[in-house]
């Protein structure tokens, strides 16, 4: 479900935003609420059957709030950039787990999601 971080920012953010986000890059959270829509929408819209539709929109919520709050619009990009060099889901996977302070954010939005 938190696959749908980078990909949105790889479609939406990058694509056309690219340069108006550099601009912002040394922000230490992000606080532009069209960024932070379009995450939390991209996180709704993504197919996940283990979950109520309740319960995913409190973990989208949680990624949202969290995203805003712990990365920066750099970050955030640079990020987005090694997931669109992968060949694969599973290997776009990866190198967001690899990311410390995304696998930080997933992992207490996963135990909320659960308590």
């Amino acid at each position: 479900m938190w696959f749908f971080i980078i990909m949105n920012i790889k479609k939406k953010l990058f694509v056309s935003t690219s340069i108006f986000l550099f601009a912002f890059a040394g922000n230490a959270e992000i606080n532009n609420k069209d960024i932070l829509m379009e995450l939390f929408k991209g996180c709704v819209m993504e197919q996940n059957d283990g979950i109520s539709a309740g319960a995913q929109f409190d973990y989208c919520g949680c990624i949202t709030h969290q995203v805003s709050s712990k990365m920066d619009l750099e970050e955030a990009i640079l990020l987005g950039l090694d997931v669109a060099g992968a060949t694969n889901q599973k290997e776009e996977q990866q190198i967001i787990l690899s990311n410390q302070k995304m696998k930080r954010i997933v992992g207490k939005c996963v135990v909320k999601l659960y308590e």
